[in-house]
């Protein structure tokens, strides 16, 4: 089994300022949207933050990143809104924002319960006890373990840059680019282990997920969120499940998988993405013109017209590896 280096990638995206303006287009759904209160989950040893918009069918659970909560897909949820009628589902994974958390070492074991726990809270068992999984960086990461361990949970998977470095290891560029950042992730985390929590959390963001000025292009707001989940970050760092993840079993996964990436992205998350589609042959790649990693809040319309495209063809039958959709123009 190829294993996958987990890099944790941290994504506070709720108020990071958009390269486009598709952001404004989306505002007009946010009095209805926020109508779905915020409420506690409990998943037996944590408490889940969860808004669940009602819908008709099968479910679309959606999983964040890290340094991150459930706001950061909310303008790609506004731009969904009236056009999926599917629930949604979103929550703070644990130790993020609003959701608690257990004492001693995270495992990633633990964020694919939570999202099992959830689906089996908020599924109809008529309609399969299944749900359609849409993860964004690490939270693409814990959808991709969901999927190797609770398959019979899935319906779909659509992956937004997963950060499966581990994958980068058959070519020298791609192993240099895998050296690199685990070197940064390493600094990074040394720097929050000795309390320097706004410069490890700025030398993550700057030099392994977004580059160089993006601290600055997030309001205060949403910096205080990033600073105040980085202990959460840190202990997954130090994860030791975190390397037993692979993708090959998706190769055999018997519903539709897809991956999301951004042409301005870093070299490491298109590689990943690149390598990713050389095991899992099936998987359907769907590239946003003019977004890097952060897309789904610099370009939600073009990130939530990807998600539909697939989400609408799969609901109908249709394979949508064979109408090759554009979301990005």
């Amino acid at each position: 089994m190829t294993k996958t280096f987990f890099m944790f990638i941290s994504l506070a995206l709720t108020e990071y300022l958009p390269a486009s303006d598709e952001t404004a287009t989306g505002s007009s759904s946010m009095t209805a949207l926020e109508h779905a209160h915020l409420v506690r989950i409990d998943t037996g040893d944590v408490q889940l933050a969860t808004r669940y918009y009602p819908g008709n069918g099968i479910p679309v659970v959606f999983v964040h990143g890290s340094f991150d909560d459930h706001t950061a897909w909310r303008e790609v949820l506004f731009h969904l809104s009236e056009k999926v009628p599917n629930p949604l589902i979103l929550f703070d994974r644990r130790g993020h924002s609003a959701s608690t958390d257990t004492a001693g070492q995270g495992r990633i074991s633990e964020d694919v319960a939570d999202v099992a726990a959830l689906i089996g809270h908020f599924t109809d068992q008529r309609l399969g006890g299944r749900a359609h999984i849409i993860g964004h960086s690490y939270g693409a990461s814990i959808a991709t373990a969901l999927a190797q361990t609770h398959p019979e949970l899935v319906e779909s998977l659509i992956l937004y840059e997963p950060p499966l470095f581990g994958l980068l290891t058959d070519v020298d560029q791609a192993r240099q680019i895998q050296v690199q950042m685990k070197q940064k992730m390493q600094l990074a985390a040394r720097l929050l282990s000795d309390g320097m929590i706004e410069q490890g959390t700025v030398l993550f963001l700057e030099q392994v997920a977004f580059g160089p000025g993006s601290w600055k292009r997030f309001n205060k707001q949403t910096q205080s969120t990033m600073l105040a989940n980085a202990d959460t970050w840190l202990d997954q760092s130090k994860d030791p499940e975190r390397l037993d993840v692979g993708v090959e079993h998706l190769q055999a996964f018997p519903r539709p998988v897809s991956l999301l990436g951004g042409t301005e992205s870093l070299p490491a998350f298109q590689l990943t993405n690149a390598r990713f589609k050389n095991i899992v042959t099936n998987a359907q790649v769907l590239t946003i013109s003019g977004a890097g990693h952060g897309g789904i809040s610099t370009h939600p319309a073009q990130t939530a017209r990807a998600i539909t495209q697939q989400l609408s063809s799969w609901s109908k039958g249709v394979d949508p590896r064979s109408e090759h959709p554009q979301p990005g123009r």
